[in-house]
């Protein structure tokens, strides 16, 4: 893939989309210097572009870089309020860094973009229940035992897709 990531890089190097599908397959592989460098060159390409912004704000999260992260994230949603990704990093972001309060609205806003991600309802049920929020825990635990079950379902060929 590497070789044709290059072919691609050099027979298009001022489209912002080649870099970024570039940057997302590095990012798939775990290589998340090459996937930085490429999102990066399509975000200089194309500046507001939410899900280049979302990818660098995950690819933030995940090497240890929160402020970076934040700020990427919370850009990505100012300019589409309807990013999933941006909105659940966010969210996940800021439970990680003990921050529920913040975490909750945004955590909520997630499920009415994609009800049935059981990542989301795994960290409402976390910032809920640090929260204190037993009920609201409960349900939200409840909910992603059952999405997972059924997405297990679905990768392993058993259940109703």
């Amino acid at each position: 893939t590497l070789f044709r990531s290059e072919k691609a890089r050099s027979l298009f190097p001022e489209n912002p989309t080649v870099h970024y599908f570039i940057g997302y397959s590095a990012r798939a592989q775990g290589d998340f210097d090459s996937a930085t460098r490429s999102f990066q060159r399509s975000l200089e390409l194309q500046p507001n572009n939410a899900d280049t912004l979302a990818s660098l704000g995950f690819l933030a999260t995940e090497r240890g870089s929160p402020e970076e992260a934040e700020r990427l994230l919370r850009r990505a949603i100012e300019i589409d309020s309807k990013n999933y990704p941006a909105t659940y990093d966010l969210g996940r972001l800021l439970v990680r860094m003990k921050r529920y309060k913040e975490a909750l609205p945004i955590l909520e806003r997630g499920v009415t973009l994609t009800v049935d991600d059981p990542g989301i309802h795994y960290q409402l049920f976390l910032a809920t229940s640090r929260l204190g929020q037993k009920e609201q825990a409960e349900n939200h635990l409840a909910r992603f035992k059952s999405l997972e079950e059924r997405r297990k379902q679905r990768e392993g060929g058993g259940g109703v897709p």
